[in-house]
């Protein structure tokens, strides 16, 4: 069964990869009025009911049932990175709600062991969380670096003059750089938002901590560029189809050329293993192809992505979802969403701004 077949390879299957390929079982045909081929997630959750030997989780990743726990823990990476401060019972519900029929995480040492084996820089600290013991951080991730002036950041200066007071918004930029640096470090998948207004600012502040800007409009102009010549069809007729209103002929079309552009978008993505800051993401939206993002989301810090993914969107206010154009950004969990400050953008946190 084809089920069976994507639980059993190793890495395990994307969400997208999964949905491709069961997606392409054929049904029979019906008489019956109003009966239909079962949608993604319908067909992901008959997979594993027809086989009896399958686990599909909310995400529509196949498993195989009682997966190891040091495999499961390996796989969860993404949603345990972030965090300064775990406790044994929070790391052992982040790997379950991703992974509910694994099996379950040991208790310490033998979690010590694995943490180690998997490569996640977690160490047991009894001082912590009120004296009651949790898993820190090994890293430590901040450091204030050469001094210098951009625009009309704060210039940065080694350290702050003793005695000198924090605003709440200078503690709060600390607070942003301490966890984006330890996510770098890590390898991590975050989504970021910004006001408008300090965008530019953001992506400066970003690619100093290391990571490398791409603009995904640019990603899938050139590979739809490169489609449609293979195609034969005239660039001014993409961008009239492009104009279309959904739902026409014209708009259905492009939607084609989308589909055959993406892989070479995704290729892009998943073969640069450096860290990636990702901007000018509104074709996910345009095109309806935001479930793309839940599979590099997925992919990253694997063998099969980047090292880390950071997808910075411009957004007005406080929001308790990062969203793209109007549309829900997949993130696992909090500690993948981040909204960046302008005093952090400013450069205030290594500026010595009382």
């Amino acid at each position: 069964l084809a089920g069976e077949e994507l639980a059993d390879r190793d890495p395990l299957p994307t969400a997208s990869r999964v949905i491709e390929t069961l997606g392409a079982i054929s049904f029979p045909e019906t008489e019956v009025d109003d009966v239909r081929p079962p949608d993604q997630a319908r067909r992901a959750h008959l997979a594993a009911a027809v086989s009896g030997k399958v686990c599909v989780n909310s995400r529509l990743e196949l498993y195989p049932p009682n997966l190891p726990a040091e495999r499961a823990l390996a796989l969860s990476r993404s949603a345990l990175f972030g965090a300064r401060e775990l406790r044994l019972e929070e790391i052992r519900s982040r790997v379950a709600s991703r992974y509910p029929e694994s099996e379950p995480l040991p208790g310490r040492p033998e979690l010590d062991r694995l943490l180690e084996q998997v490569g996640f820089p977690l160490q047991w600290d009894n001082d912590a969380a009120g004296g009651e013991g949790a898993y820190q951080s090994k890293h430590v991730a901040f450091s204030t670096g050469t001094s210098y002036t951009i625009g009309s950041r704060a210039q940065t200066i080694d350290r702050r003059p003793a005695g000198a007071a924090v605003s709440e918004d200078v503690a709060e930029a600390q607070r942003l750089e301490d966890k984006l640096t330890l996510a770098k470090e890590q390898g991590s998948y975050l989504v970021l938002t910004i006001d408008p207004k300090y965008l530019n600012d953001a992506v400066d502040q970003l690619q100093r901590i290391g990571a490398k800007r791409l603009s995904a409009s640019e990603l899938f102009l050139s590979a739809m560029k490169e489609k449609a010549a293979e195609l034969g069809v005239p660039w001014d007729v993409v961008l009239e189809a492009d104009g279309a209103d959904p739902g026409s002929a014209d708009w259905t079309k492009l939607q084609e050329l989308v589909r055959r552009a993406m892989p070479t978008v995704l290729e892009t993505l998943r073969n640069s293993k450096e860290d990636i800051l990702l901007t000018d993401a509104g074709l996910f939206a345009r095109y309806n192809r935001i479930n793309e993002i839940d599979s590099l989301r997925n992919d990253t810090g694997t063998q099969s992505g980047p090292h880390s993914l950071w997808l910075l969107l411009p957004a007005h206010g406080n929001q308790l979802t990062p969203t793209l154009c109007g549309q829900a950004v997949p993130v696992t969990n909090q500690a993948q969403f981040e909204q960046l400050t302008p005093q952090w953008a400013r450069n205030f946190h290594r500026g010595g701004v009382a």
